[in-house]
């Protein structure tokens, strides 16, 4: 549908404003009297020619204010500097900024090549002595139960949801005094990982539990059904 603008409803107004001026005046002066005169319809030459105003076919598209634009990606070092404090980006140049990161940088990853290097070598002297019978069956089946428990995986809690809120119980689970929110993934050891899903089914259960659902509940409808049997 075709939109006029404000300026083009002004113009329009403003034509016809004087035709109808013009009109009034020349009927007034009893000029351009027609055929029409008599029937309420104004004569020819007192009707004004008006040019049609050209039409806006589409308003302009503008941005919904709600829509938020999506984060450009940040770098290492763009995250650094937004830890440091205000006076340090103020007192130092970007030159010392770098150098520091970069140092950085470059000692974490030499700490890592060695921690590598030290477990590459302890793991193949425990797969050495244990092929050579230098170790015995139970110290070898302790070893890869201690390299599975360190496997580093991947989990992403999901907290049980309560039905009468439509939410979930809290914002996550604390253990050892680190906090997993719902929701969210995190890369920590296979033990770790194993408490995380067994504190999530604890709550899993309690919740269906105190709907009436859960196996626990169940369990106890059993043993109230049987309370009047006698073992014979």
């Amino acid at each position: 549908m075709a939109v006029m603008t404000e300026e083009q409803k002004a113009r329009m107004a403003e034509g016809k404003r004087l035709a109808r001026e013009r009109r009034e005046r020349e009927a007034a002066e009893g000029i351009g009297v027609s055929a029409n005169a008599g029937n309420g319809i104004p004569p020819e030459s007192a009707v004004e020619e008006i040019t049609p105003l050209p039409m806006v076919e589409h308003e302009e598209e503008l941005p919904d204010p709600g829509e938020i634009a999506e984060p450009e990606p940040q770098t290492p070092y763009d995250i650094y500097l937004a830890s440091l404090p205000d006076d340090a980006r103020e007192l130092l140049t970007d030159a010392e900024l770098r150098q520091a990161f970069e140092d950085a940088e470059r000692d974490a990853r030499e700490e890592r090549r060695k921690r590598l290097r030290q477990q590459a070598s302890d793991r193949a002297k425990a797969h050495a002595q244990e092929a050579h019978g230098l170790t015995t069956p139970e110290e070898a089946e302790r070893r890869r139960f201690h390299e599975n428990m360190n496997r580093k995986v991947r989990i992403k809690p999901q907290l049980p949801f309560v039905g009468e809120t439509g939410g979930v119980e809290a914002p996550g689970i604390t253990i050892d005094g680190v906090t997993y929110y719902h929701g969210q993934e995190y890369v920590v050891p296979m033990g770790r990982a194993l408490d995380i899903r067994r504190s999530l089914y604890c709550m899993q259960q309690n919740e269906l539990d105190f709907e009436g659902k859960g196996r626990l509940h169940g369990l106890r409808r059993q043993q109230a059904s049987n309370v009047n049997m006698v073992r014979i």
